[in-house]
């Protein structure tokens, strides 16, 4: 049937309407019914990603019946408040903000994750609203009203029929994650064979990261060494390390120092989501390892009355001593063939010579090898 006169009615006009049996038996049901030219708001949806990373924006579109007659201005600073987005743990009370859409079907809010952001892993991001439970006859409907907020212009009547939907239209069936968690360096080791180092040998370092990563490219690390950059390699990675490998140089001397910045290229190293590493340590940390590829003084041999020992003619055995002026030196030798072989006389930096002609050499060893 046609509902007569319903133009002169109010907008949300109750209608009763009343059946009868042929024993005279009656029931009737009480329904409100949308009666108005103005826009009403259809659903909330999302063209966003299922995975959303850091500055990643998450879009929600408010969908009307029917194009909204609002400007910019009159839009602008209107938001609808997004739930279960969490940092440190704890929900936080996220904006999607205006964005455009006026004078349009859909108006368009956004969210742009900063970094902490996440959702569990069991919940999606979710639209915040006033649920409200209406009962039209033996129906009862549950509502989401107060979706769009801080827009006086967007309230029922104003502009829009209704600014509330039935609660299965926000985001139905919509799944959004967010992780804007960014990977970063929980430590740094590095070991090699002994604690100094000569050019030649090997140096390993392994960063271990804060969550799983990705390796794509081939990052380095630069560790330092005095003031110059002593550049290690890609060796290999697992979900949560990677090591690195390199060969001490000529050139280098200094303790071993690192921070998060030595990783170069960390563009390459991302978590699940394609969040980069960030390195943001920039303070040094002093390792215990030194690298030193300068080879000791040469030493010098002297006699038992402390001056250095010439070449000659000598009557009596000739007593001597080996001194080096650098600190650093774990082994004292002398040969008195030339330097076919070697006595070690570390332990008292002396020798002596009995035998009827001798070649007499000396050579000391610092801690790191050289020679």
């Amino acid at each position: 049937t046609t509902l007569a006169n319903w133009e002169t009615k109010t907008e949300k006009p109750v209608f009763i309407f009343e059946a009868t049996d042929i024993f005279g038996n009656s029931v009737s049901s009480q329904y409100t019914l949308i009666i108005s030219n103005l826009p009403q708001l259809k659903s909330i949806t999302s063209p966003a990603p299922q995975n959303c990373k850091l500055e990643q924006p998450i879009q929600i579109n408010a969908n009307f019946s029917s194009a909204i007659t609002l400007t910019d201005d009159e839009l602008t600073g209107s938001y609808i408040l997004l739930t279960n987005i969490k940092k440190d743990s704890s929900e936080k009370e996220c904006k999607a903000v205006y964005k455009s859409g006026a004078g349009s079907q859909t108006i368009i809010f956004e969210y742009i994750p900063v970094e902490g952001d996440y959702t569990d892993t069991d919940k999606n991001v979710g639209v915040k609203y006033e649920e409200v439970t209406k009962t039209e006859g033996d129906t009862e409907t549950t509502y989401a009203n107060n979706l769009i907020r801080n827009c006086d212009k967007l309230k029922d009547g104003e502009n829009v029929h209704l600014n509330t939907l039935l609660s299965s239209s926000v985001l139905n069936g919509k799944q959004i994650k967010v992780d804007a968690v960014s990977p970063k360096v929980d430590q740094i080791s590095i070991s090699a064979a002994k604690e100094a180092l000569k050019a030649g040998e090997t140096v390993t370092a392994t960063a271990t990261f804060t969550e799983s990563i990705l390796v794509q490219g081939s990052p380095k690390l630069k560790l330092k060494v005095g003031s110059a950059d002593f550049e290690l390699n890609l060796e290999s990675s697992t979900s949560t390390t990677i090591t690195f490998k390199g060969t001490v140089t000529t050139g280098l001397n200094g303790k071993i120092s690192y921070n998060d910045k030595c990783i170069t290229d960390s563009k390459d190293i991302t978590d699940n989501y394609q969040n980069v590493l960030i390195t943001d340590d920039t303070q040094l940390t002093e390792s215990n390892y030194v690298i030193d590829t300068t080879p000791p003084v040469k030493p010098t041999v002297k006699n038992s009355s402390g001056n250095e020992l010439l070449a000659g003619n000598y009557q009596t055995k000739v007593d001597f001593v080996v001194e080096s002026p650098d600190t650093d030196i774990s082994k004292y030798e002398y040969s008195l063939d030339g330097g076919v072989s070697w006595d070690d006389c570390t332990n008292t930096n002396k020798g002596s010579v009995a035998q009827s002609s001798a070649q007499l050499c000396a050579r000391v060893t610092d801690n790191a090898g050289n020679v």
